[in-house]
């Protein structure tokens, strides 16, 4: 099992040397926030073409399932699918072709 990092103790304020005012909370506030705690932050998409895992393109097949046997399948986007951050972007037009691999027995790539 592995050992927790050992956290020094706090910083004492009145050993502190300040000259700027603030300057003993912001040490207080790094010392919080050290690799024991996490610090949240919000960062900017990898791209503006994104779509979220588990979003949901809407679509009907146009081939058959059968299911016990492995093959091709093909279903078409029945409306317009926009990306996840703004939803201004179109991505997938209404009408494009979705083409997949059925590998084996309940398994869809």
């Amino acid at each position: 099992m592995p050992k927790s990092p050992v956290r020094p103790s706090p910083p004492d304020p009145s050993k502190i040397a300040s000259g700027k005012p603030g300057a003993v909370q912001a040490r207080l506030s790094q010392w919080r926030c050290g690799p024991m705690h996490h610090k949240p932050s919000v960062q900017a998409p990898a791209s503006k073409y994104i779509l979220q895992a588990g979003a949901v393109i809407p679509a009907a097949l146009i081939t058959g399932l059968r299911s016990d046997w492995p093959g091709q399948v093909t279903a078409q986007v029945t409306e317009d699918v926009y990306d996840s951050p703004t939803g201004k972007i179109l991505l997938i037009p209404q009408g494009a072709r979705l083409v997949g691999k059925r590998l084996r027995r309940g398994v869809l790539r």
